[in-house]
């Protein structure tokens, strides 16, 4: 994991206590007192998951992606990218669109993703 992943998803523990005191219940309870957790163990940890996506949601490591166009004509409803384009998608706006997201700055302290984890 990217280190400013992991230091964004401590700074939200931190600033929603209720958020951090699930996390640990979550891991307590999968850990069972091991301190070595499993590939298992990680897996289980479905919580957690969400709280890493939510912070990578709000403080993307890149803010934009971009891929080039290797095939010829594709079209994509009514727009066509010729082959050697290149196609930015905008990931930092596109995680805080007001169309997708009530409260698009919002740190969801509920879960909202499909389960099981993808």
């Amino acid at each position: 994991m990217n280190d400013l992943v992991m230091a964004f998803t401590v700074f939200y523990l931190s600033v929603y206590p209720d958020v951090y005191e699930k996390v640990l219940n979550e891991v307590e309870e999968i850990l069972d007192g091991k301190s070595d957790p499993s590939f298992e163990d990680v897996n289980k940890m479905v919580y957690l998951e969400y709280v890493i996506k939510e912070a990578l949601r709000l403080k993307p490591p890149a803010r934009n992606t971009g891929r080039e166009v290797v095939t010829d004509n594709v079209n994509v409803e009514d727009m066509h990218f010729p082959k050697g384009s290149i196609l930015v998608f905008p990931t930092f706006a596109l995680q805080r669109d007001p169309r997708y997201w009530e409260n698009p700055l919002e740190f969801y302290t509920r879960e909202i993703l499909p389960h099981p984890p993808m």
